[in-house]
């Protein structure tokens, strides 16, 4: 082993140290860039579909209740026979929640869940619920008989009871994901953390070895070659040095009279 250090290039030594170092500080990089896409897909996740689209379709079915409240006094102020205006502002009132609701639907549809999913299936049914719905809620508000309003009116209630179940299952499935994404982030997270330690520990392995190479191959030569012509500059030609491996100080050795070297 000695001599096949000996025999290394003092140049390719040093191009192997560094290019060995290197390549542990690209794969340091890669797993930052992995570890910090991987938090940053799931953050953006989290964000999507845990905040916004949960917070749109809540306050979607929050807008809807006002307007199903809205219409059932619009409904009660036209049985009782109160005046114009009345009926009229509570009709206003219903109308405006339902303009509301529209604007949170459109928000939630704003994020296109994964294709095939189980969320793009729940994602469809409530947009479909919501439709039959409204559109109940509409045909209630624009009957020209109280009579028609009334019809209409009792499938306005299973629309609603309908729609308040796909609500609370898209949601129970948002939690659900929720806590995966963030189960899935902290096992990456330990996975990730092992790897680093893995390879800083092989980093500092090869460092230590490096420098052993360095010392054996170049530092340890370079100080007895030193020693030994220091010693011919005083007159001392006494001294000899053994010949080490055939690398650039080996060829330096090569140039001194030959009978100064065993």
């Amino acid at each position: 082993m000695g001599k096949i250090i000996h025999n290394l290039s003092i140049k390719k030594t040093l191009t192997i140290v560094m290019a060995t170092l290197v390549l542990f500080m690209l794969l340091l990089s890669a797993l930052s860039i992995v570890i910090n896409k991987n938090g940053s897909n799931s953050l953006h996740e989290i964000a999507d579909v845990g905040v916004v689209q949960m917070n749109a379709i809540n306050r979607t079915e929050a807008n809807l209740t006002q307007a199903n409240g809205s219409t059932r006094e619009y409904l009660k102020a036209w049985e009782d026979d109160e005046n114009t205006s009345e009926v009229n502002r509570w009709k206003q009132e219903a109308e405006a929640s339902l303009e509301a609701a529209q604007q949170r639907i459109e928000e939630f549809n704003s994020i296109a869940p994964p294709p095939g999913s189980e969320r793009e299936t729940l994602a469809s049914e409530a947009n479909r619920i919501y439709q039959t719905y409204t559109l109940q809620l509409n045909n209630v508000l624009q009957a020209t008989t109280l009579n028609a309003a009334n019809s209409e009116w009792l499938q306005v209630m299973n629309a609603r009871r309908e729609f308040q179940t796909v609500v609370r299952d898209f949601v129970l499935l948002t939690e659900t994901r929720t806590t995966e994404i963030l189960t899935n982030d902290e096992r990456n997270s330990r996975i990730s953390l092992i790897a680093t330690i893995l390879i800083v520990a092989l980093a500092l392995a090869m460092v230590v070895a490096a420098r052993m190479v360095i010392v054996r191959a170049i530092i340890n030569p370079i100080n007895a070659t030193v020693d030994y012509l220091t010693a011919i500059a005083k007159g001392d030609l006494t001294q000899t040095i053994h010949q080490l491996g055939r690398n650039e100080i080996g060829v330096l050795l090569n140039g001194l009279k030959p009978g100064f070297i065993e």
